[in-house]
């Protein structure tokens, strides 16, 4: 979720999100991810070798474009599309990672990570409590 800012790689991020279409894109906050980090130190006989999978909310671009308007007052910054575009291509693995995005995706149990974490934090409790953005 921090990948979202008003910088110009927060604005690509956004481009890029918008980018998937009706695709849902699974996210998590960093809190969440200390969250599991701290839990996987505090138990490493349970969690030795594994690998688990984490995220807190599961959105479309257009959902997250209206819980981010309800919540700041504000569209979600975007980058202008030749950047998000250009992004996509030029920039290492991020075109085939959104490449995968858009045919993949993560696959993480929600309903699972919640009865784990009931506390993990979706994109609305991550704008109002986590997140530099707040409304004006």
């Amino acid at each position: 979720m921090e990948m979202l800012t008003p910088d110009i790689h927060g604005k690509g991020f956004g481009r890029l999100w918008e980018g998937l279409g009706t695709k849902k894109l699974q996210i998590i906050s960093t809190k969440d991810i200390g969250y599991f980090g701290a839990l996987a130190l505090s138990a490493p006989e349970e969690y030795n070798g594994k690998a688990i999978s984490i995220a807190g909310d599961e959105l479309t671009f257009e959902e997250a474009s209206k819980i981010f308007k309800d919540t700041t007052g504000d569209d979600i910054p975007l980058a202008p599309c030749i950047v998000g575009k250009g992004l996509k291509w030029a920039v290492g693995d991020l075109g085939p990672m959104f490449q995968w995005l858009e045919t993949d995706g993560f696959g993480v149990d929600l309903t699972a990570v919640r009865k784990q974490y009931p506390g993990i934090q979706n994109f609305q409790a991550w704008l109002q409590q986590s997140s530099a953005w707040r409304k004006k």
